[in-house]
């Protein structure tokens, strides 16, 4: 067995209040399949990939396990674990359920199912040659800096960019 190796953290842990429906948007379906299929399914394709942790909201563990994981055939799922109250305690539930011995813990939010090959590819690389990495894109749009009634600064275009994942 590899002693180091390249974990993908899905994180599907919210609860979809602002989405509304009768489930959270990562378990609705795009495309004929699950949000959180399609993400993790691109996990498993990578080759720099060697193992998968997906969070969940501990309502929907059963349902993530039986209906998606179970069903899907998928390989590289190392553990299935119920997420925090917010985001960052998800994350930190995720990290740690990691294996010991990791290179990169590519993080990626299970509501973003659109990832290309490619980009996961050369993010992973890079973190593996820098030690960290993240995808963002630059800024198109104006943005203020406010301090909730009024605006305080027009940030410059050039100098902001807008991760992906929260």
């Amino acid at each position: 067995m590899k002693t180091n190796r390249n974990i993908a953290l899905v994180v599907a842990g919210g609860t979809g209040d602002r989405f509304g429906g009768t489930l959270p948007k990562q378990f609705i379906e795009l495309a004929g399949k699950p949000v959180v299929l399609h993400c993790l399914e691109l996990f498993e394709r990578c080759d720099l990939i060697d193992e998968i942790v997906l969070v969940v909201p501990e309502d929907y563990l059963v349902y993530a396990s039986t209906e998606i994981v179970d069903k899907s055939g998928l390989k590289k799922i190392h553990k299935k674990t119920a997420g925090g109250e917010t985001r960052q305690e998800s994350v930190f539930v995720g990290l740690t359920a990691c294996p010991p011995m990791v290179n990169v813990v590519a993080i990626h939010d299970a509501a973003r199912p659109l990832l290309t090959l490619n980009l996961l590819n050369e993010s992973v690389n890079k973190a593996l040659d820098s030690g960290a990495a993240i995808l963002a894109v630059p800024a198109k749009e104006s943005v203020k800096l406010g301090d909730g009634q009024r605006v305080i600064d027009t940030l410059k275009r050039d100098s902001v960019w807008f991760a992906q994942t929260d």
